[in-house]
Order: C-alpha cells, then structure tokens, then sequence
C-alpha cells in the first residue's frame, strides 16, 4: 500500500514521457538563481563539514588553510539574500504583486530568511564556534533534499523511497536546530561576558525573539526547557513562595506562545 506522500509524488508525474521527465528536472536549474540558491546550500554544508573536522582534528593544518568558518556564513548570507530577492524582490514578483497588493517592508524584515541573514553575519564579528553554525547546516541539509526529492527528481524511485522519511525527520531536525539557538545564547552570553560588550548579544536576542513570532519549532523548544525547568520548582524542597513566583511567570511566558 503506497503511503500518501509517495501515491501523491507518482500522480504529478503519471502520464508524463521519461525524456519529459528528464527535461523538466533539467529546467529547475535553469533559472540561474535557483542554481545559485543550491550551489550556495551545497557550498554551507561543504563549508560546515570541513569546519568541524577541522575542531575535531586542530592537529590536521591543512584543514585550516581554507577559512571554512567564514566561507559557511558568507554562502548562508548568499543563500537567503537570494531567496529573498526572488520572493520579495525581484521584478517578476512585483508584477505577480500589482493586483494582490504591495508586500510591505516590515513584514520581510520579519520573515525567517531575514533572520538567518542577520544571524551570519552576527557570527562574522563574533567568536568561532562550532554550535554557531549547526542551524544553518540543518536548514541546508532540509533545504536541499526537500528540493531534489520534491521538486527537481520527484519522479524517481528513490526519491518515492526517500520522500517519507525526509517528512518524517523535518519537524525534529527544527526543533533541535532551535534548541541549539537557545544554547546560543549562553555562548553569546559568556562571550559578551568576557569582551565586556553586549550588543550582539542583544541583537540576537531581538532577532530570536521575532524567530518565535513564526517558527513553531522554536516555541515548542522553549516550552519543552520550561517543563524540565518546572520539574525542579515542584520539587518539595523548593519553598512555596519560590515556586509560585515561577509559576506566574511560566504562565506568561506561555501566553506569549500561543
């Protein structure tokens, strides 16, 4: 029995000549963005790798000649610059927005994409690490294989095979790419710390308090660290004042999520 998601793949592509296939897979790379969009996503994760096996093997020089950490951040802000451009932007989408109206400034200031962009180029003027830089690997990783199996080869048996599965992981690699944001900001804490300066910090602060706002695996992140830190608060050691304070403010905080 074919699963929802693989009867649904086949369906868009039933009737439809092999060579067509082939030829309309070859079309998603023609638009030269969208081939910059996947090169920059293949370049992040080029650069990511070769960073951590770098951290995990400082003895290995040759890993260090290349600026891996830098390479990473400039091909994220590559990325979502484009992906920007092409849905806000560009002359195309103004022409799709004449008759819908006109997309307001503020309102791509707050998208995702916008976010990632401030936080890669946060992590050019900041320590390196290697935390810094997991999110935006994960996004790629997603990006990537939800492009190739979705859209440019969704025809393929493996990608039938595969289609599940990348549906199944999403969801959970979102929610541990944002519990790695709120890791985040404890290093930037105890960098901002050490450097006597706190504006990143605070910058980030502002930039992740508007990723709650629109992604809901940062928000389910946040409220499972709540849970664990109710845990201690209902212990019976814990005075009664104490736990009603934390109460109150875990109730607002909760109000703030939904």
């Amino acid at each position: 029995m074919k699963s929802p998601t693989t009867g649904s793949i086949q369906s868009l592509y039933s009737g439809i000549s092999p060579k067509t296939k082939s030829l309309l897979a070859f079309t998603l790379f023609q638009d030269k963005y969208q081939l910059l969009w996947f090169l920059s996503h293949i370049n992040t994760l080029l650069g990511f790798f070769m960073y951590s096996a770098w951290v995990f093997n400082p003895e290995k020089h040759f890993l260090s000649v290349i600026p891996w950490y830098k390479l990473t951040n400039y091909s994220c802000i590559l990325t979502y610059t484009i992906v920007i451009y092409k849905r806000y932007l560009c002359e195309e989408t103004f022409e799709q927005n004449e008759a819908g109206g006109r997309i307001l400034i503020s309102y791509i200031l707050k998208t995702e994409n916008v976010q990632l962009i401030i936080s890669a180029f946060l992590w050019t003027a900041t320590n390196e690490s290697f935390f810094k830089l997991v999110p935006f690997a994960i996004y790629s990783i997603l990006n990537i294989s939800c492009f190739l199996v979705f859209e440019a080869y969704p025809q393929s048996h493996f990608s039938v095979a595969l289609a599940p599965f990348i549906s199944y992981i999403k969801n959970p690699c979102l929610i541990f790419s944002a519990f790695v944001d709120i890791f985040i900001i404890g290093l930037l804490l105890n960098e901002s710390y050490h450097n006597n300066s706190y504006y990143v910090f605070f910058l980030y602060i502002f930039v992740w308090g508007l990723k709650m706002d629109n992604s809901e695996a940062s928000r389910i992140a946040v409220y499972k660290i709540m849970k664990v830190i109710d845990l201690g608060f209902n212990h019976k050691f814990v005075p009664y004042k104490i736990t009603h304070y934390w109460v109150c403010f875990k109730q607002r905080i909760f109000r703030l999520l939904q």
